[in-house]
């Protein structure tokens, strides 16, 4: 093998390997965007039980 088709597969493999850390990076941010999403969800089911508790009280209703 001569160092012109070096040059060649050493990009290639270069490449490869960019494109290999990209897919992993942009897997991580979907998984976190998932993950942060359940905490938004969990905090809003939250918050609507704890006005729930103080709000139907006030208001003169059954909890």
């Amino acid at each position: 093998m001569d160092l012109q088709e070096e040059k060649p597969k050493a990009r290639l493999e270069r490449d490869r390997k960019a494109a290999r850390i990209a897919i992993e990076s942009i897997k991580r941010m979907a998984h976190f965007d998932d993950v942060l999403q359940d905490e938004r969800d969990f905090l809003a089911s939250l918050m609507l039980r704890v006005l729930a508790t103080i709000l139907v009280p006030a208001l003169g209703g059954k909890q």
